[in-house]
């Protein structure tokens, strides 16, 4: 099963450490420079879910699971 967009977000609410141009992001989902390319990387997980466009990013295997293209 593909994560939902609030699956994503909820992720990164570890105690990873991340530092942009030298200072530590208290959060990388509201951190001013960083904020765009988390919601870049949430459409990985929204249009997999989205109806209209399941077929494209959603394939079954040989066995008849689904996974990612």
């Amino acid at each position: 099963m593909i994560r939902t967009v609030e699956q994503y977000l909820k992720s990164l609410e570890d105690s990873r450490v991340v530092y942009c141009l030298g200072e530590r992001v208290k959060d990388v989902r509201t951190h001013p420079m960083l904020r765009t390319i988390i919601r870049s990387a949430a459409l990985d997980y929204a249009l997999p879910n989205d109806p209209k466009f399941h077929d494209l990013y959603v394939t079954k295997n040989a066995e008849g699971s689904f996974g990612s293209a």
